[in-house]
């Protein structure tokens, strides 16, 4: 699919006028032959944003943002490339290309069917209904917003007439059942929830009753466009908002009350625990995540389940904090008693996520003995091995250490006198990629392997996250790579390299500092072995050799580019 792919962004690009997007999301003045704003991507006072209509491009001379109509909505609408582009296309009447993996073909008339249903529900949303959901608290704004409904007449009344001739969509949109050969309503006389993707596209429904009907919450079933484990109930909603703190809730209602109480960065999982999946979806658009739980003994367990399946994917750049209510509240129940100024003091006292993971392994292992702090390790190290960031997996461990006075004793503790730190030439090698790759055009450059990060240097794991990006898709550009980490740590860092290393990018000089700082990572192990050469083992001989090999290698490989490059 990724020529494919290549061939539509350039068809879509090229029958889209960046001035209409740009216009369409900040004001512009004309200016001589371009036109100006206030920059959206950083606090300014005077204009330094200018999009230029012959070329096509936007640029920021405050803080250097660059690149096209899908650069500009991928950044300032914080949309991912597929998303982004599904929007520019859509006005245009143009379809993303087919998919050529084995997932199913999805008809997309189930969509329309679900947003028909959506509407025929809400115009069920009688006098006694409205009343109802606002003794539970919920304002006429939020009612609205969040598309809720009822299944009633006139509900009955479209599916009657859509099953004639679309039962199939229906029964694989979720909402009908067949039973005996019949086609029946899989929703009636209930509260609904639409649940919609990150895009607002509706995908499925929970269902309340309002009767003491069992059971109290029906859910769409898992179907081809609706995976619990992949969405999150308000994460359209949130989106709009453009904030990079979000609430994770366990309910619809809890996730409503919120809402209601005007505090709207919320979210809510489907009557499942949150999953890496989730964590991966969120992740995207924010650089702090707090979870909510009832304080009892559930909520805990609830949020142990929820921090294990994350701990894979979590990293040091988002600020992850988890709050505990008072026995006897969830959110909805806890912002009715005490309003929002009240909750918004609870969030602020939120715990971060390594003070939970200790707190509950000292609860279920003590460490007030041998055995107990035996157990405790072995619990932590099973957990913390699932860690893949490289740094916080070390960081945890080595404090999981001190907690119980350990001293760790690791092959590759530093030994005294030796620098831990990278030299300056290292330094100045790893800050050369990023400014490179920092100002990468939408020139396709070839894919490369990860560079090894035994420093734990946080500046690599950046660079090998961005050769990753690349490797999906290499059109990306380095502004999209650079705004992909922005409310992150390393993203001023980032910004103050490239401004300071002023090279253009050309992709012969990236491959020359890919080189560079792949022979400086070698020189640095071949230093740490060389410093007592008697005492290597024949495997660790074998490695030196093998790793002097790899150097004339790259040494030769660079020496041929940047031949190529002087002539």
């Amino acid at each position: 699919m990724s020529n494919d792919l290549s061939i539509f962004i350039k068809t879509v690009l090229a029958q889209t006028n960046i001035v209409d997007v740009v216009q369409s999301r900040m004001s512009l003045k004309k200016a001589g032959s371009n036109y100006q704003g206030i920059c959206p991507f950083h606090n300014e006072k005077t204009p330094s944003f200018s999009v230029n209509a012959n070329k096509q491009f936007f640029y920021c001379f405050g803080c250097h943002a660059s690149g096209d109509a899908l650069n500009f909505v991928m950044r300032n609408d914080n949309l991912p490339l597929i998303e982004a582009l599904e929007l520019l296309a859509k006005p245009l009447g143009l379809a993303l290309p087919e998919r050529n993996d084995e997932q199913p073909r999805i008809d997309k008339k189930i969509f329309e069917y679900l947003r028909e249903m959506t509407i025929h529900c809400r115009s069920d949303l009688d006098q006694n209904i409205l009343s109802y959901l606002h003794t539970r608290g919920l304002s006429h704004e939020t009612i609205r917003k969040f598309h809720l409904g009822y299944c009633g007449q006139k509900y009955l009344q479209w599916f009657d007439h859509c099953k004639q001739h679309k039962s199939d969509i229906l029964l694989s949109g979720g909402v009908a059942t067949k039973n005996n050969g019949k086609t029946k309503p899989k929703f009636f006389k209930r509260l609904m929830f639409p649940i919609q993707d990150s895009m607002g596209k509706i995908i499925g429904f929970g269902g309340r009753t309002l009767d003491d009907v069992p059971p109290k919450y029906l859910n769409s079933p898992e179907t081809d466009i609706f995976k619990k484990r992949q969405v999150l109930y308000g994460l359209y909603q949130f989106r709009q908002l453009k904030q990079h703190e979000v609430i994770v809730v366990e309910g619809y209602m809890d996730c409503l009350a919120l809402h209601s109480k005007a505090i709207p960065n919320v979210v809510a999982c489907l009557g499942t625990a949150f999953t890496i999946q989730h964590w991966q979806l969120l992740k995207k658009y924010v650089g702090k995540i707090i979870f909510c739980f009832d304080g009892d003994r559930a909520g805990k367990a609830a949020a142990w389940k929820s921090l294990v399946s994350i701990l894979p994917g979590i990293d040091p750049s988002i600020d992850v904090r988890f709050l505990f209510l008072p026995d006897g509240h969830d959110p909805d129940s806890y912002v009715k008693a005490h309003g929002k100024q009240n909750m918004l003091e609870q969030i602020d006292k939120a715990t971060q996520w390594v003070n939970f993971f200790i707190d509950t392994l000292k609860v279920m292992y003590p460490p007030n003995n041998v055995a107990g702090k035996a157990a405790f390790l072995q619990e932590a190290d099973k957990h913390i091995s699932t860690i893949k960031n490289s740094a916080l997996h070390k960081v945890l461990k080595d404090e999981i250490n001190r907690l119980l006075s350990l001293t760790p004793i690791t092959n590759d503790q530093p030994n005294p006198g030796k620098k831990t730190r990278p030299s300056d030439s290292m330094n100045q090698k790893i800050e050369h990629v990023i400014a490179l790759l920092c100002r990468k055009d939408k020139t396709i450059i070839p894919p490369t392997t990860a560079f090894d990060n035994n420093m734990h240097d946080e500046r690599l794991d950046v660079i090998n996250q961005w050769i990753d990006m690349l490797k999906k898709t290499p059109e990306l550009t380095g502004d999209y790579l650079l705004g992909h980490i922005q409310g992150q740590p390393l993203y001023e860092m980032c910004v103050q390299i490239t401004q300071n290393i002023q090279e253009d990018f050309h992709p012969v000089n990236l491959q020359i500092s890919y080189l560079s700082l792949r022979i400086e990572l070698i020189e640095k192990n071949l230093n740490h072995m060389m410093d007592e050469p008697a005492s290597l083992s024949s495997d660790e001989q074998s490695i030196l050799q093998a790793l002097i090999m790899k150097k004339k290698q790259y040494q030769q490989e660079r020496h041929t580019l940047m031949s190529k490059a002087i002539t």
